[in-house]
């Protein structure tokens, strides 16, 4: 339990560009991410900006495109596990 958003934001500060972000996205792969043994959800299975949709609220998913935005990167993180170029 506790999806640890000041840590993510603070790894994807670090990015300089788009290719930095889809560098890190397939660098991550499809990977299962287990609900832990008293969680009654479901483990999941996807990939970076799927398992972001999963773990994170829309509000920490805005934070963390106002991370990108800071940064200059045009991705955008979805609710939906999708990826939006502005």
């Amino acid at each position: 339990y506790g999806t640890k958003t000041k840590e993510i934001n603070n790894q994807f500060a670090l990015l300089k560009n788009n290719d930095d972000v889809m560098s890190l996205i397939a660098a991550y792969g499809i990977r299962e991410i287990s609900s832990g043994s008293y969680n009654p959800l479901p483990d999941f299975t996807g990939n970076l900006p799927e398992a972001l949709a999963n773990e994170l609220s829309q509000s920490e998913i805005s934070d963390l495109n106002s991370v990108l935005v800071k940064s200059g990167i045009k991705i955008r993180f979805n609710a939906d596990g999708q990826l939006t170029t502005i």
